[in-house]
């Protein structure tokens, strides 16, 4: 009788340290799911500002900013052409360093978060807000350079055409 005891003690015993132990690896793993969330947190919080605008709000990035305003001077002469959006990507290709496919994706991209801005002052504005954290005037002076060219690509620039790269030279500090 007494070893049936002792081996009902031994397996309880077994059975209360397994228990333990899984209570134990539990523990672990909900200290190490935490500490994820704690280094994720930084992105997350980006995702979750960036998930509340919409639109143009969400450009962050000085070459987004450089190539959506590229794309306002296109478009500033009508409906933009193929001549306009090739000239686009060889300006991106030479200043920012990308590959054609590169190219040809942000552009794309740019072209559909800025699909409903309709008034050139305020993406001006708001470009120059990004541009102005990132870039020089150095940079700000290629970038006219570059609004010129796309301007050129079909002829010369029209009135608003003009009229907007001016308002860019006076915001950036140009002249």
């Amino acid at each position: 009788m007494h070893i049936v005891m002792l081996v009902i003690s031994v397996l309880g015993a077994g059975a209360g340290l397994i228990w333990w132990l899984g209570r134990a690896a539990e523990g672990a793993r909900n200290v190490a799911d935490a500490a994820g969330e704690l280094r994720n947190l930084p992105r997350k919080h980006r995702f979750t500002s960036k998930s509340r605008k919409q639109g143009i709000e969400i450009i962050d990035d000085s070459r987004e900013a450089a190539t959506l305003l590229l794309l306002t001077v296109a478009r500033e002469s009508g409906e933009v052409t193929v001549e306009q959006k090739r000239e686009i990507s060889r300006q991106m290709q030479a200043h920012f360093s990308m590959d054609p496919e590169e190219a040809g994706d942000m552009l794309h991209q740019i072209s559909w978060l800025s699909a409903n801005s309709a008034v050139p002052s305020n993406v001006l504005g708001r470009m120059m807000d990004v541009l102005r954290r990132y870039v020089g005037k150095d940079e700000l002076s290629d970038l006219h350079d570059m609004m010129s060219r796309v301007a050129r690509a079909e002829g010369e620039p029209t009135r608003a055409q003009r009229d907007f790269m001016n308002e860019f030279q006076r915001r950036a500090g140009l002249i």
